[in-house]
C-alpha cells in the first residue's frame, strides 16, 4: 500500500500568473489547479521531502485563503520531514498567520503523515 501524507498548504506560488510567480506544470482551471510537482509543494510547505518522494494527488485553491491540499507517499525509511522543519507543527498559527498540525502513524512499515498548513 502505497504511503500517504495529506497536507493542506497554501501560498501564491501554486497557480502561476502574477509577476512573482513561478511557472508551473500544474493543470491550472478557474477554481483552482491540480496535480502540483513536488517542487512547489516543498516550497509552499516549507518542507524538505526525502528522495523519492511521490506526489499521488494535488489541489490547490484559494479564495480569502489558501490551502493546498497533497496526498504524497513517501519513501520506505523516510523519517518524519516535519520534525527538520523548523516550524512549529502544534496548530499554533505563526506571526503570519499559518497555522501547521500533523498526525503521523506506520502502515505496511512506512510513515503516513497527514498535515495541515493554512491560512484563516
Amino acid at each position: 500500500m502505497a504511503l500517504a501524507a495529506l497536507l493542506v498548504v497554501g501560498g501564491a506560488t501554486a497557480c502561476g500568473g502574477g509577476p512573482d510567480e513561478t511557472e508551473t506544470d500544474a493543470t491550472c482551471e478557474r477554481d483552482g489547479c491540480t496535480d502540483l510537482p513536488l517542487e512547489q509543494i516543498e516550497d509552499i510547505s516549507g518542507l524538505d521531502l526525502p528522495e523519492g518522494t511521490e506526489v499521488v494527488d494535488s489541489r490547490y485553491t484559494s479564495f480569502q485563503d489558501w490551502h493546498l491540499e497533497a496526498t504524497l507517499g513517501l519513501p520506505e525509511g523516510a523519517e518524519d520531514p516535519t520534525v527538520a522543519s523548523g516550524d512549529d507543527w502544534a496548530g499554533v498559527p505563526d506571526d503570519d498567520g499559518v497555522h501547521r498540525s500533523v498526525t503521523t502513524r506506520t502502515e505496511d512499515g512506512r510513515l503516513v503523515l497527514e498535515i495541515q498548513v493554512f491560512t484563516t
